[in-house]
């Protein structure tokens, strides 16, 4: 049996009206929240939830999906780097960038390493947010390259590693 709950809409999506979410899997005994009417995702979701979509559906919606990480992945190293820049996590009683990710974000050391120094790579090498938005270079490759970048170098390096996995691009 399902009930009805409410998404809140998103902070950044001012034209989402929130919507209803599905509460109850029985089998978990677990909140599911899926896909509302208008396309957006909820917070989790089972992969039981999508067993009725074709398989065209279901790898065209996928594919969006990436797409979309891949625009927010960019969007957040500049944000990364842009509250780094001003050390704004002072304000909330962490030492550093570093600090501020795990601590306030909950964010993984790895992960929050990684968005960190891609962000500040990126900063100094603003065609890095391209490369990253639209696929042609991925998190992992920009925290691998990070070190390695020069203002004489840089061009030719990223154009190397485009498309490329992180066992290709290293050194």
């Amino acid at each position: 049996m399902l009930r009805c709950g409410w998404l809140a809409p998103s902070l950044f999506d001012s034209n989402l009206r929130a919507q209803p979410f599905l509460t109850v899997n029985r089998k978990l005994g677990a909140r599911a929240w899926i896909l509302n009417p208008r396309g957006s995702v909820g917070f989790m979701m089972y992969t039981s939830s999508l067993q009725h979509l074709g398989k065209e559906q279901l790898l065209r919606d996928f594919s969006g999906l990436v797409d979309q990480d891949r625009r927010d992945t960019a969007t957040m190293l500049a944000y990364v780097a842009e509250i780094d820049r001003r050390k704004l996590y002072l304000e909330h009683a962490c030492p550093s960038m570093f600090a501020f990710c795990t601590k306030r974000f909950h964010m993984s050391e790895a992960i929050a390493a990684k968005r960190i120094r891609a962000g500040l790579a990126a900063c100094r090498f603003p065609c890095v947010f391209g490369m990253i938005g639209c696929g042609e270079l991925h998190l992992s490759g920009v925290h691998q390259l990070a070190g390695h970048l020069t203002d004489d170098n840089y061009e030719e390096v990223l154009e190397r590693a485009k498309h490329k996995s992180i066992r290709e691009i290293e050194p």
